[in-house]
Protein backbone atom coordinates (compact mmCIF):
# COMPACT_ATOMS: atom_id res chain seq x y z
CA UNK A 1 0.00 0.00 0.00
CA UNK A 2 1.21 3.39 -1.00
CA UNK A 3 2.08 6.26 1.88
CA UNK A 4 -0.50 8.51 0.38
CA UNK A 5 -3.27 5.91 0.98
CA UNK A 6 -2.10 4.70 4.62
CA UNK A 7 -1.89 8.62 5.74
CA UNK A 8 -5.42 8.64 4.30
CA UNK A 9 -6.40 6.05 6.38
CA UNK A 10 -5.02 7.85 9.68
CA UNK A 11 -6.57 11.50 8.41
CA UNK A 12 -9.99 10.66 8.05
CA UNK A 13 -11.10 7.79 10.64
CA UNK A 14 -12.90 10.70 12.35
CA UNK A 15 -15.05 11.80 8.99
CA UNK A 16 -15.81 8.52 9.02
CA UNK A 17 -17.27 8.24 12.34
CA UNK A 18 -18.74 11.50 11.74
CA UNK A 19 -20.87 9.94 8.60
CA UNK A 20 -21.63 6.50 10.27
CA UNK A 21 -23.98 8.64 12.81
CA UNK A 22 -26.21 10.00 9.90
CA UNK A 23 -28.59 8.74 7.91
CA UNK A 24 -28.45 8.91 4.18
CA UNK A 25 -31.77 11.14 3.62
CA UNK A 26 -29.58 13.70 5.73
CA UNK A 27 -27.21 13.42 3.21
CA UNK A 28 -28.55 13.00 0.03
CA UNK A 29 -29.73 16.83 0.00
CA UNK A 30 -26.47 18.03 -0.07
CA UNK A 31 -24.59 15.54 -2.56
CA UNK A 32 -27.27 15.63 -5.25
CA UNK A 33 -28.96 13.24 -7.15
CA UNK A 34 -26.08 12.98 -9.21
CA UNK A 35 -24.69 10.96 -6.20
CA UNK A 36 -27.19 8.97 -5.18
CA UNK A 37 -26.86 4.92 -6.15
CA UNK A 38 -29.67 3.54 -8.48
CA UNK A 39 -32.46 2.24 -5.63
CA UNK A 40 -32.14 -0.88 -7.01
CA UNK A 41 -28.98 -1.53 -4.97
CA UNK A 42 -30.33 -1.93 -1.52
CA UNK A 43 -28.89 -3.95 1.79
CA UNK A 44 -29.41 -7.73 2.18
CA UNK A 45 -31.28 -6.76 5.40
CA UNK A 46 -32.92 -3.74 6.03
CA UNK A 47 -31.17 -2.99 9.56
CA UNK A 48 -27.75 -2.70 7.88
CA UNK A 49 -25.74 0.70 8.05
CA UNK A 50 -22.48 1.59 6.60
CA UNK A 51 -20.03 4.01 6.25
CA UNK A 52 -16.20 4.32 5.09
CA UNK A 53 -13.90 5.25 2.28
CA UNK A 54 -13.99 3.65 -1.21
CA UNK A 55 -12.16 1.09 -1.98
CA UNK A 56 -12.95 0.65 -5.38
CA UNK A 57 -12.65 -2.69 -7.41
CA UNK A 58 -13.89 -3.52 -10.75
CA UNK A 59 -14.26 -6.76 -13.07
CA UNK A 60 -11.43 -9.68 -12.31
CA UNK A 61 -9.80 -8.10 -9.29
CA UNK A 62 -12.99 -8.37 -7.31
CA UNK A 63 -11.45 -11.88 -5.29
CA UNK A 64 -7.54 -11.11 -6.17
CA UNK A 65 -5.32 -8.71 -4.03
CA UNK A 66 -8.59 -7.45 -1.93
CA UNK A 67 -7.12 -8.72 1.39
CA UNK A 68 -3.40 -7.15 0.43
CA UNK A 69 -4.88 -3.65 0.30
CA UNK A 70 -7.94 -3.58 2.94
CA UNK A 71 -8.05 -0.98 5.85
CA UNK A 72 -9.81 -0.42 8.27
CA UNK A 73 -12.70 1.87 7.47
CA UNK A 74 -12.57 0.81 3.89
CA UNK A 75 -15.95 0.00 1.91
CA UNK A 76 -15.55 -2.20 -1.36
CA UNK A 77 -17.36 -0.42 -4.29
CA UNK A 78 -17.77 -3.06 -6.83
CA UNK A 79 -18.14 -2.62 -10.66
CA UNK A 80 -19.30 -5.45 -12.73
CA UNK A 81 -19.17 -3.47 -15.85
CA UNK A 82 -23.22 -4.74 -15.93
CA UNK A 83 -23.05 -8.38 -14.94
CA UNK A 84 -25.97 -8.75 -12.75
CA UNK A 85 -26.67 -12.48 -13.55
CA UNK A 86 -22.97 -13.70 -12.06
CA UNK A 87 -22.52 -13.88 -8.62
CA UNK A 88 -19.18 -12.04 -7.67
CA UNK A 89 -18.96 -11.95 -3.95
CA UNK A 90 -20.22 -14.15 -1.14
CA UNK A 91 -19.64 -15.07 2.61
CA UNK A 92 -15.85 -15.85 2.79
CA UNK A 93 -14.68 -13.47 1.87
CA UNK A 94 -17.01 -10.79 3.53
CA UNK A 95 -15.82 -12.44 6.49
CA UNK A 96 -12.69 -11.50 5.37
CA UNK A 97 -12.68 -8.18 4.84
CA UNK A 98 -14.75 -7.66 8.27
CA UNK A 99 -11.67 -8.65 10.08
CA UNK A 100 -9.89 -6.82 8.33
CA UNK A 101 -12.02 -3.35 9.20
CA UNK A 102 -13.41 -2.76 6.48
CA UNK A 103 -17.17 -1.32 7.51
CA UNK A 104 -19.06 -2.36 4.40
CA UNK A 105 -19.70 -3.74 0.66
CA UNK A 106 -21.54 -2.57 -2.63
CA UNK A 107 -21.86 -4.70 -5.46
CA UNK A 108 -23.25 -3.23 -8.64
CA UNK A 109 -23.94 -6.48 -9.35
CA UNK A 110 -24.95 -9.83 -7.32
CA UNK A 111 -23.84 -11.79 -4.57
CA UNK A 112 -24.25 -15.29 -3.54
CA UNK A 113 -24.77 -17.32 -0.32
CA UNK A 114 -27.26 -14.52 0.60
CA UNK A 115 -28.54 -16.13 3.40
CA UNK A 116 -24.88 -16.60 5.22
CA UNK A 117 -23.93 -12.91 4.55
CA UNK A 118 -27.36 -12.18 6.33
CA UNK A 119 -26.70 -13.78 9.28
CA UNK A 120 -22.87 -12.46 9.15
CA UNK A 121 -24.86 -8.90 9.90
CA UNK A 122 -22.24 -6.88 8.07
CA UNK A 123 -23.06 -4.66 5.61
CA UNK A 124 -23.57 -5.76 2.05
CA UNK A 125 -25.23 -3.76 -0.65
CA UNK A 126 -26.43 -5.64 -3.88
CA UNK A 127 -28.52 -5.04 -6.85
CA UNK A 128 -29.77 -9.00 -6.85
CA UNK A 129 -28.37 -12.24 -5.49
CA UNK A 130 -27.50 -15.25 -7.71
CA UNK A 131 -27.23 -18.62 -7.56
CA UNK A 132 -24.36 -18.66 -10.16
CA UNK A 133 -21.06 -17.85 -8.79
CA UNK A 134 -18.18 -16.64 -10.89
CA UNK A 135 -15.64 -14.15 -11.96
CA UNK A 136 -16.81 -11.02 -13.67
CA UNK A 137 -16.37 -10.75 -17.11
CA UNK A 138 -14.70 -7.39 -17.42
CA UNK A 139 -11.29 -6.47 -17.03
CA UNK A 140 -9.89 -5.44 -13.41
CA UNK A 141 -8.42 -2.72 -11.98
CA UNK A 142 -8.52 -1.60 -8.06
CA UNK A 143 -8.14 2.20 -7.22
CA UNK A 144 -9.30 2.85 -10.05
CA UNK A 145 -12.54 5.31 -10.84
CA UNK A 146 -15.54 2.77 -10.91
CA UNK A 147 -19.08 3.08 -11.81
CA UNK A 148 -21.43 1.99 -9.15
CA UNK A 149 -25.20 2.14 -9.42
CA UNK A 150 -25.22 4.79 -12.02
CA UNK A 151 -22.39 6.77 -9.70
CA UNK A 152 -18.95 7.48 -10.64
CA UNK A 153 -17.04 6.81 -7.72
CA UNK A 154 -13.97 7.59 -7.02
CA UNK A 155 -10.99 5.98 -4.73
CA UNK A 156 -11.44 7.66 -1.12
CA UNK A 157 -15.13 8.90 -1.49
CA UNK A 158 -17.09 8.25 1.20
CA UNK A 159 -19.82 6.04 1.04
CA UNK A 160 -22.57 5.71 3.29
CA UNK A 161 -25.26 3.28 3.12
CA UNK A 162 -28.99 2.59 4.85
CA UNK A 163 -32.04 1.03 4.11
CA UNK A 164 -33.01 3.90 2.38
CA UNK A 165 -30.08 3.37 -0.22
CA UNK A 166 -26.32 4.41 -1.06
CA UNK A 167 -25.27 7.76 -1.13
CA UNK A 168 -21.51 8.89 -2.36
CA UNK A 169 -19.82 11.80 -0.87
CA UNK A 170 -16.86 13.49 -2.76
CA UNK A 171 -13.70 13.40 -0.63
CA UNK A 172 -13.07 16.99 -1.68
CA UNK A 173 -16.35 17.93 -0.29
CA UNK A 174 -16.82 15.74 2.57
CA UNK A 175 -15.70 18.42 5.47
CA UNK A 176 -18.55 20.64 4.06
CA UNK A 177 -21.27 18.25 3.50
CA UNK A 178 -20.31 16.98 6.56
CA UNK A 179 -21.45 20.01 7.99
CA UNK A 180 -24.28 20.52 6.27
CA UNK A 181 -25.71 16.97 6.99
CA UNK A 182 -25.23 17.54 11.13
CA UNK A 183 -27.01 20.26 11.06
CA UNK A 184 -29.81 18.83 8.82
CA UNK A 185 -29.29 15.85 11.37
CA UNK A 186 -29.77 18.35 14.31
CA UNK A 187 -32.69 19.63 13.30
CA UNK A 188 -34.51 16.43 11.97
CA UNK A 189 -33.95 15.20 15.74
CA UNK A 190 -35.37 18.39 17.26
CA UNK A 191 -38.39 18.48 15.12
CA UNK A 192 -39.02 14.97 15.74
CA UNK A 193 -39.06 14.83 18.92
CA UNK A 194 -41.38 18.53 18.89
CA UNK A 195 -44.08 16.18 16.93
CA UNK A 196 -43.79 13.39 19.18
CA UNK A 197 -43.42 15.14 22.50
CA UNK A 198 -45.11 18.16 22.14
CA UNK A 199 -47.58 17.69 19.32
CA UNK A 200 -46.77 19.65 16.84
CA UNK A 201 -47.96 19.28 13.13
CA UNK A 202 -45.05 19.49 10.47
CA UNK A 203 -46.53 23.00 9.19
CA UNK A 204 -45.54 24.41 12.75
CA UNK A 205 -42.49 23.42 13.30
CA UNK A 206 -39.45 25.88 13.57
CA UNK A 207 -37.30 25.26 10.92
CA UNK A 208 -36.67 28.81 8.89
CA UNK A 209 -37.37 31.62 11.70
CA UNK A 210 -38.74 34.70 10.66
CA UNK A 211 -35.58 36.21 10.59
CA UNK A 212 -33.52 33.97 8.42
CA UNK A 213 -36.17 34.03 5.68
CA UNK A 214 -35.63 37.24 5.36
CA UNK A 215 -31.86 37.26 5.56
CA UNK A 216 -31.69 34.50 2.77
CA UNK A 217 -34.92 35.59 1.00
CA UNK A 218 -36.46 32.53 1.37
CA UNK A 219 -40.02 30.92 0.74
CA UNK A 220 -42.23 31.51 3.80
CA UNK A 221 -43.17 27.55 4.08
CA UNK A 222 -41.71 26.19 7.22
CA UNK A 223 -40.65 23.06 5.81
CA UNK A 224 -37.80 20.70 5.55
CA UNK A 225 -37.33 21.52 2.04
CA UNK A 226 -36.88 24.76 2.64
CA UNK A 227 -34.52 23.91 5.62
CA UNK A 228 -32.36 21.80 3.54
CA UNK A 229 -32.42 24.38 0.64
CA UNK A 230 -31.34 27.53 3.29
CA UNK A 231 -28.29 25.20 4.44
CA UNK A 232 -26.74 24.78 0.67
CA UNK A 233 -25.88 27.82 0.42
CA UNK A 234 -25.26 29.67 4.01
CA UNK A 235 -21.80 29.81 5.30
CA UNK A 236 -20.46 27.86 7.98
CA UNK A 237 -20.73 30.69 10.90
CA UNK A 238 -24.81 30.89 10.27
CA UNK A 239 -25.08 27.09 10.32
CA UNK A 240 -23.79 27.34 13.51
CA UNK A 241 -25.62 30.48 14.41
CA UNK A 242 -28.72 29.20 13.09
CA UNK A 243 -27.83 25.52 15.37
CA UNK A 244 -27.86 27.42 18.76
CA UNK A 245 -31.14 29.31 17.76
CA UNK A 246 -33.08 25.82 16.97
CA UNK A 247 -31.69 24.27 20.25
CA UNK A 248 -32.40 27.68 21.67
CA UNK A 249 -36.15 27.00 20.75
CA UNK A 250 -36.00 23.19 21.74
CA UNK A 251 -34.69 24.53 25.37
CA UNK A 252 -37.80 27.07 25.52
CA UNK A 253 -40.66 24.13 24.65
CA UNK A 254 -38.81 21.38 26.91
CA UNK A 255 -37.45 18.86 24.46
CA UNK A 256 -35.45 16.22 25.83
CA UNK A 257 -32.63 16.22 23.85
Amino acid sequence: MSDTRRKATEDDSQLIEAFSRLETMEIGGFVGIDQVMDPQIKPLDPTMHMAGRALTVRGAMINKGVLDVVQPGDVLVIDTGGDYTTGVWGHLMTMAIRDKGATGVVVDGAVFHSNHLRRLGFPVFARTASSYAGASRIAGGMNVPVRCGGVEVHPGDIVVGDCDGVVVVPKKQAREILLRSQISHEAHHISRRLCEEKGLQFTQLPFIEEQWREKDQLPREKTYVAFVHWLEKVKQSETNEYLEWLRAVADELDVTQ
